[in-house]
């Protein structure tokens, strides 16, 4: 029995690695697409056009049709190669090829004559005017997640550098996501000025958004993060809300990488709060440790991550009014004589200075009796004898 579970787990796994990137939800994947034409402009029919992801080594190959064009799609973000092979025409290669998350990439590319033998290579050109669809979008890189100080290390604390993108938790105490993160930034996001229920929070193209909050459900270590995008505008309607945060999760690939961190925070180097008599405990640990690489080269690839945060704070800020001990005994003369104790079911106040503990009167200020309400049959009852 024990070597079939195994077995049985190493299939699913094997499975799981070899059709994951093949089965990438297409909100969080790419297309690449372009043209093959010839040095007088005219295109090419037929010609073979590989892909290959330069991490893994997987490749893809296609056929330019009629109008000489070629197009992969549902690809993951990742980096790139073209090949481009038809006879009478030399090899083209082109490496570099950077593709981001939900991004439609155009590479066309000139074959110019000569042997299939010879081979020309040129590197892809950053793209400055994306014209192949009117969706805007800021594309925020595993780089800067990684290198720039982020408070709680949150990944939507970038998205605020997005324009038109804000926390609005911030300065807003009546907002449900305000007692949520308690004004802490990188749990909800507002995009073009829309309330943060108008925005979704995808993970590799699952929704990770908590309906009731408006705020992310899990925050991962920006180490485990290739990059997210914040989509605004006229974007595909399979998203079915007018602003997206479209995260992508990193995979395994043929190089071993991986990191290691803590990060600490500790009372010792706190000032002490205006409103407290002393400083508190305030001791924040956040460590954790990443890494993936291959398990079979060029077949079967593994990333996980693990990360832990011990907090250990006290809070000051909120005031409460607790009544003193003498309430709880029925003795209310603290208070005369501006507020007096009534009778509920006649309103005649009380002269005396206690009630019985076991009573049901209860504090009112004196009103005359015009103004005082109408009692509700079985508003208020008196205790049995």
């Amino acid at each position: 029995m024990r070597g079939r579970s195994v077995a049985f787990c190493v299939v699913v796994l094997l499975l799981a690695s070899g059709v994951s990137r093949q089965a990438l939800a297409q909100k969080s994947t790419g297309d690449i697409l372009g043209t093959i034409t010839d040095p007088t402009g005219g295109v090419v029919r037929g010609a073979t056009v590989t892909l290959t992801d330069m991490a893994t080594n997987e490749m893809r190959r296609a056929t330019t049709d009629d109008l000489g064009n070629y197009r992969f799609s549902l690809l993951p973000p990742g980096r790139y190669s073209v090949r481009a092979e038809m006879a009478a025409f030399r090899t083209a290669n082109v490496s570099d090829l950077i593709l981001r998350v939900d991004e439609q990439r155009r590479q066309d590319i000139v074959l110019q004559v000569g042997e299939v033998s010879q081979s020309v290579t040129v590197e892809a050109e950053a793209i400055v005017v994306n014209a192949e669809n009117p969706a805007i979008g800021n594309v925020i890189e595993s780089r800067r997640l990684v290198e720039l100080p982020l408070n709680g290390r949150s990944f939507i604390s970038l998205a605020y550098l997005s324009a038109g993108t804000v926390n609005p938790s911030v300065g807003n105490t009546e907002s449900v996501a305000t007692g949520l993160s308690g004004g802490r930034p990188g749990l909800v996001v507002s995009v073009a000025g829309m309330r943060e229920g108008s925005s979704d929070i995808l993970f590799d193209g699952i929704p990770s958004k908590q309906n009731f909050y408006s705020a992310t459900g899990t925050i991962p270590p920006p180490e485990t993060i290739a990059e997210f995008k914040i989509q605004q505008g006229y974007f595909s309607p399979e998203y079915g809300l007018p602003a997206v945060v479209n995260v992508v999760t990193k995979s395994g690939s043929n190089e071993f990488h991986g990191s290691a961190w803590e990060f600490l925070r500790n009372d010792k180097f706190d000032a002490r709060n205006a409103f407290a008599v002393g400083k508190g405990p305030n001791r924040q640990n956040q460590f954790g440790i990443a890494g993936g690489g291959p398990i079979r080269k060029n077949k079967v690839f593994a990333f996980a991550s693990y990360e832990h945060e011990p907090i250990r704070q006290s809070f000051t800020g909120s005031r409460a009014i607790v009544p003193p001990p003498a309430f709880l005994n029925g003795d209310f003369s603290s208070l005369l004589p501006g507020t007096v104790i009534v009778d509920p079911a006649t309103y005649d106040p009380n002269t005396g200075k206690s009630q019985p503990s076991s009573g049901t009167s209860f504090l009112r200020t004196a009103l005359p009796r015009s103004q005082k309400p109408t009692l509700k049959k079985g508003w208020c009852r008196r205790p049995r004898p």
